[in-house]
Formats: C-alpha cells, structure tokens, sequence
C-alpha cells in the first residue's frame, strides 16, 4: 500500500551515477538544481519510477 501511495504522489526513486548519491525526491527541478550547484562534471540522471523499477528516464 506504501508503494502504491508514494506512486501517486509523485515521489521517484533517483540515482545519480556520478558520485553515487541516492535521493528519494518528488521535487525534480530541486534536485536538478543540486546537481547542478555541487557537482558540475556531470548532470546526467537515471530516474526510475517507485511503480517501474525496471523503467528508467534519462534527464539532462
């Protein structure tokens, strides 16, 4: 039911490659703003949705 309810809500399960951080964020442009103030080498993201976690979403 957790699942079910973070899915709706909007919330993603984020995982930046570059220095292995792991974020459970719902405000994307947030922590697109993160990345782009503390690590400038790379900005690319890996998003996989709670509900898909084989589905994954490359943002720049």
């Amino acid at each position: 039911m957790r699942k079910n309810l973070l899915s709706l809500l909007g919330i993603f399960f984020v995982k930046y490659n570059y220095c292995k951080k792991f974020w459970i964020h719902n405000h994307l442009y947030q922590l697109k703003e993160y990345l782009a103030n503390n690590n400038k080498k790379s900005l690319e993201l890996k998003i996989i949705k709670k509900e898909k976690f084989n589905g994954a979403i490359k943002v720049n």
